[in-house]
């Protein structure tokens, strides 16, 4: 999960609450965040000054890595912490014109753009919207307001016109892999010395997906994992296709460090994935209805062909999800 799908997703659950938390605590527009407020909060309708920030925004989120706007908070003075209430009015209607707008504002359009409200008063119907937009593989994405007519990157707190080789390389880019790790789990076997009769094993595995438009190959997965954890790397990991490294001790306290480099013959394709570790761990029998599991916790590294590669890319899972999992799998 990416940075701003995991902030549009937080304020989904968390709502009002959360979102004035945020502005108590003067969250700062970043590369992923903007808040802008709308032109003329009393009509739902998107004026001139609403299309083109829209625009704007679609074409530059949509270019780099994704972002979300909240719309009815004021950010007022560069770098200040300062954050202002402006709600929105009949906001309802204005989240279905922003919704009818995705299309006509950027070229091309930009799939899984999202609009939610946010109710501040219920019974007047005000409040905020959150615009998520996804960073896209179909992109370049040119805003189409009038007067831009400009290929837009986010760069920090704002969004500038793309340069001349940004736009080389986004009109070059649609023809190479774009991969990321995933998460899965499965269950295990019993081994010879395991408590069969009382506990559950399973395998949590750690892959490579493809989500872009060519064949990725010479894929390169370095993961740092806590060794203290009860998730345990498996010692039998063996593949033609796959070379592992034996685990050492990372520059972490109590983490090691392994690489899985994948041969010559392995390849994945787009939409498809390809699981490298697995790590080992057990439920009682008798705690399945109250189970807790601690997080899975690593650090990564991730290469390969034609992809700029990640360095030490945090990626951690909740012992909530890992649970849900488990339950899925014992039916």
């Amino acid at each position: 999960m990416n940075a701003s799908y995991d902030m549009f997703l937080r304020l989904k659950a968390g709502g009002l609450p959360l979102l004035k938390q945020w502005v108590g605590d003067g969250i700062r527009e970043d590369l992923h965040l903007d808040f802008k407020r709308k032109s003329k909060p009393f009509l739902p309708k998107l004026n001139d000054d609403d299309r083109r920030n829209y625009s704007k925004a679609l074409s530059g989120f949509a270019n780099s890595d994704g972002g979300i706007i909240i719309w009815g908070i004021g950010a007022p003075g560069s770098g200040s912490g300062e954050r202002t209430y402006h709600p929105i009015e009949s906001v309802v209607g204005f989240a279905e014109y922003l919704d009818s707008f995705i299309s006509r504002l950027v070229s091309p359009s930009v799939a899984g753009a999202e609009n939610l409200v946010i109710l501040s008063d219920e019974a007047q119907q005000n409040g905020y919207v959150i615009s998520y937009i996804p960073k896209s593989m179909a992109s370049p994405h040119r805003a189409e307001a009038e007067g831009l007519k400009h290929y837009y990157m986010r760069y920090g707190e704002s969004f500038k016109v793309a340069e001349h080789y940004e736009l080389e390389f986004m009109f070059g880019k649609r023809n190479i892999p774009e991969i990321s790790i995933f998460w899965g789990l499965e269950r295990a076997e019993a081994e010879k010395d395991d408590d069969a009769d009382n506990r559950y094993y399973f395998f949590l595995q750690l892959g490579i997906t493809n989500q872009g438009r060519a064949i990725a190959q010479y894929t390169c997965l370095r993961v740092r994992y806590d060794a203290s954890s009860i998730y345990t790397l498996a010692g039998d990991m063996k593949s033609d296709l796959i070379h592992y490294s034996r685990p050492h001790r990372a520059s972490k306290e109590r983490f090691y460090l392994v690489t899985a480099r994948a041969l010559q013959g392995l390849v994945i394709y787009p939409e498809d994935y390809t699981n490298f570790f697995f790590f080992r761990f057990s439920v009682l029998k008798s705690e399945v209805s109250t189970m807790r599991f601690p997080p899975f916790e690593i650090y990564f590294d991730l290469f390969g062909q034609d992809f700029r590669g990640k360095l030490n890319e945090p990626f951690i899972i909740s012992g909530k999800k890992i649970a849900e999992k488990v339950k899925k799998r014992l039916g």
